[in-house]
């Protein structure tokens, strides 16, 4: 059987000749070969696949060969494989053993330089073969330059170019490991922002695989949590999230794969079912490289166990105002109302005032109602503190009644200048005293409030923020690098006192052409917005930490939502922005240009490049993997002076989405400058 497909006159004899000569270094060692025709193809029983070939950074070629390695072999009719040369003569394809096949080109004088293609493959499959198998096409040697004696010659590794014929696509995994849907019972009242294994506390987690069914670490998991019912839910290790907000945490996936967030919500015997609705969703590629998007729905109800236990009230409410203007000696009613009462005969109140010094306690009295008509001997004060109470005389109330009145009495040097308020701290009623339900103040929600005026949040950093930014793999922790800045604001309530426990929303903006990272919670893209919600500490105050790696720029607004003293809601809003620029450059001018090897190498999940400019450039910097093809441009074009440059490239590419682990290819062209070099990425 004929071994070759030649054109026989001299001129291709000539032609083999010096195809076949041996392959020495010369001006194409940093010559980039690739697959213009990409890394996988779908093909059926005698139909044809192309393997189209380019170089970048020719200098001077007038002859290339190419060798391709098939598997297996029976997949191909290779008999009939053509190439066809995108410049100069070729002798046509010569079958090897092993599979292998060859051609190559030669000029008649004219030389190749910089970009362009080499030529085209046309392998036909075989009549067995079928879309439901796969086959491989290995580009398994590759030579170039001005003659045979020099060329430069690139093995398989060094190459790393293959086309999968019907590669099968494997998608990655998440998973839900907790339970879907969860019943939990409350904690108890002030338990619920604490991890302290109290019953409301509630873990929802996930478990990620790649497409290799590999447990992963480091996945980025995004975790949107909404609050549909009535009460507050606590994302413990963060804060309070209040009945109607959502709330957007990331985190990332453990050396098992796995991520988790906790929660826990308070309540008693009259709380009503609070619900929760969690999505775990994250971003992955599968083996072709295409993204998948992935998410695990989560949903939880926290509900009192054993409701109708006790139920001798439905509610209990205020009759009189609950803002007042007052001054010296003025007396302020108090007066109570239940509905939904059960054979009730006893009832018990207690207020709590603040300040102390703003009352004559001493002076405090309670008057019981028509249908509790016997008051207790006398009010009891202690600390702050006001007791009283009453019970009936004849029949066991039931229906909606009068509970009875407090009247407090301001003091003598009070003013309408000084502001006070007096809470219902609990109420509780039933017909004896070992059965009562018991009310406290979260679920009473009731207060009088004395000359109150609005609520204040005021930043207590600087409104523009500016710092030079931090060296490469430090602006995600936080170690005091240069690049961090702190924002706070403090919120005063409607005592004009530092209001601890109110929920402050930090909406951070990226409007850098690089990440930038809020300290303790993950990074932000570019572009990119995060919300943050924390709480204010004892003090009133609220911040965050950012910090940055590359010259970058941000909007941030910290904001709240509260009422004034006559209940209207006011929004309240602080802005900030933070600037990050380069320190100017002091270390001498390189004498050559250089490429560095990237460190780490592997690396997971970013690595550094760093490179030499001895005389200013047009620079680009550019992330190829295995096939030649163009993942990432980290410099693209700049004009950049002499001196010492870095890049990080995080494993991303143009849009922004994980790369598979493999072997990757960076170029740098900085004017006649071209260095290329390996890295391995492991995820």
């Amino acid at each position: 059987m004929q071994n070759s497909v030649r054109k026989m006159f001299s001129l291709a004899i000539a032609l083999l000749l010096a195809l076949c000569g041996a392959a020495a270094a010369g001006d194409n060692a940093n010559v980039v070969i690739s697959l213009d025709s990409g890394e996988h193809a779908s093909a059926g029983a005698g139909e044809q696949v192309q393997v189209a070939l380019s170089a970048a950074g020719m200098v001077g070629v007038k002859q290339f060969e190419v060798t391709l390695t098939v598997s297996p072999a029976d997949a191909f009719d290779l008999a009939a494989t053509t190439f066809t040369p995108a410049f100069g003569f070729s002798p046509g394809v010569e079958l090897l053993e092993d599979r292998q096949i060859k051609s190559g080109v030669a000029t008649l004088g004219e030389t190749v330089d910089g970009d362009g293609a080499l030529g085209v493959f046309t392998l036909t499959m075989s009549s067995s073969f079928t879309t439901d198998t796969a086959a491989s096409i290995t580009v398994s040697s590759a030579s170039l330059g001005s003659s045979s004696v020099d060329r430069d010659v690139f093995d398989a590794e060094a190459l790393g170019l293959l086309l999968i014929v019907n590669l099968p696509v494997f998608e990655p995994t998440l998973s839900a490991i907790s339970l879907l849907a969860a019943n939990p019972a409350y904690s108890a009242i002030g338990t619920g922002a604490i991890v302290d294994g109290s019953p409301g506390e509630l873990e929802l987690s996930v478990n990620f695989a790649d497409h290799k069914g590999n447990p992963t670490k480091g996945q980025a998991i995004a975790w949107d949590i909404t609050n549909t019912g009535s009460r507050s839910v606590y994302l413990l290790g963060v804060g309070e999230i209040p009945s109607g907000v959502y709330v957007c945490l990331r985190n990332v996936t453990d050396a098992a794969g796995d991520a988790a967030i906790k929660f826990d919500s308070e309540g008693n015997l009259k709380a009503a079912a609070t619900l929760l609705e969690v999505r775990a969703r994250t971003t992955a590629g599968n083996s072709a490289g295409e993204s998948s998007d992935l998410a695990v729905d989560f949903n939880a109800t926290w509900a009192v166990p054993d409701a109708d236990k006790l139920m001798f009230v439905s509610q209990v409410s205020l009759n009189s105002a609950d803002e007042i203007v007052a001054g010296a000696g003025a007396e302020i009613p108090v007066a109570l109302s239940a509905a939904g009462l059960v054979g009730v005969e006893q009832v018990a109140v207690s207020l709590t005032v603040s300040p102390a010094e703003a009352f004559d306690l001493a002076a405090t009295t309670f008057a019981g109602s028509a249908a509790f008509s016997l008051s207790a001997p006398a009010v009891e004060v202690s600390e702050g503190q006001v007791q009283g109470g009453a019970v009936v005389i004849e029949a066991a109330v039931d229906g909606d009644t009068d509970l009875g009145t407090f009247t407090l009495v301001t003091s003598d040097n009070f003013t309408e200048e000084t502001e006070a308020e007096i809470v219902i701290n609990s109420v509780s009623l039933g017909p004896s005293s070992d059965m009562r339900d018991a009310l406290d103040a979260e679920l009473l929600d009731l207060s009088v409030y004395l000359n109150r005026p609005d609520p204040v949040l005021v930043g207590t950093a600087p409104l523009v923020g500016n710092a030079l930014i931090s060296g490469a793999d430090t602006g995600a922790v936080n170690d005091s690098s240069p690049g961090e800045i702190e924002y706070s604001v403090n919120f005063t309530n409607l005592w004009g006192n530092p209001g601890a426990g109110q929920l402050i929303l930090w909406d951070v903006y990226n409007r850098s052409a690089q990440s930038v990272s809020v300290l303790g919670i993950g990074t932000i893209p570019s572009g990119g917005s995060a919300f943050l919600r924390n709480t204010t500490d004892a003090d009133g105050n609220s911040s965050i930490e950012v910090d940055a790696e590359v010259v970058s720029f941000l909007s941030i607004q910290a904001s709240t939502t509260t009422e004034n003293a006559a209940g209207k809601t006011l929004a309240l809003a602080v802005d900030f922005s933070a600037a990050w620029a380069a320190a100017k450059q002091l270390a001498a001018v390189p004498l050559d240009n250089s490429l560095s090897q990237n460190y780490p190498n592997p690396f997971n999940p970013e690595t550094t490049i760093r490179y030499d400019l001895s005389s200013d450039a047009i620079v680009s910097l550019t992330i190829y993997n295995i096939t030649g093809q163009v993942v990432r441009k980290l410099v693209d074009g700049a004009s950049l002076a002499a001196g010492q440059y870095q890049a990080v490239w995080d494993g991303r590419n143009e849009s922004g989405v994980g790369v598979a682990s493999g072997m990757y290819f960076y170029l740098l062209h900085a004017g006649d400058y071209v260095a290329k070099r390996k890295m391995v990425l492991l995820r």
